[in-house]
């Protein structure tokens, strides 16, 4: 087989994917599916078709700032962020015919207070690249922009009231 057949092949064997991880805290917190989730859900299938990846290519670009806060005493502190965008190309190769291969162009994002913005981003751009090549789809559409299902409703005509008579001034 060649690569994009044995890329279907996965694409017909792989489940949908459970969001795994909870991001943030209180109202601002959201469901979101994890890098390693990913891999679990294709890595046997890439196995079993003898596709292998790579990451190459990799630029990033990381800024730290600060901002006056407040601790947990009520005190003025200082803290910081770090933002890192990474850019790389994820390439799959048929291992049974090296000489095909897909080369996939993502990028990644994240902010953190600490050190970890650049795992992050480079770990959200690899998951990314895979959940696009492979066409994996979350166990939750949580983005419901319009109901298929749903019948369209009738348009009723606009129904006009006429002038009530009395005193108009001109």
């Amino acid at each position: 087989m060649n690569l994009y057949q044995k890329i279907n092949e996965i694409k017909k064997g792989v489940a949908p994917v459970a969001k795994d991880v909870t991001v943030g805290t209180g109202r601002n917190s959201y469901n979101a599916l994890s890098h390693d989730a990913v891999l679990k859900a294709v890595n046997d299938l890439m196995i079993g078709q003898n596709i292998i990846s790579y990451v190459s290519n990799i630029s990033d670009d990381t800024e730290r700032s600060s901002f006056a806060a407040v601790d947990y005493k009520g005190n003025p502190t200082t803290k910081f962020k770090t933002f890192t965008k990474v850019k790389m190309v994820v390439t799959f190769i048929n291992g049974d015919q090296p000489e095909e291969m897909i080369n996939i162009q993502s990028i990644g994002h994240a902010d953190d207070p600490g050190d970890k913005a650049a795992g992050k981003a480079y770990s959200y751009a690899i998951k990314y690249a895979y959940l696009k090549l492979f066409g994996l789809q979350t166990d939750v559409n949580d983005e419901p922009r319009h109901d298929y299902n749903q019948q369209p409703q009738q348009m009723q005509p606009p129904t006009f009231q006429q002038p009530q008579q009395g005193n108009y001034r001109r």
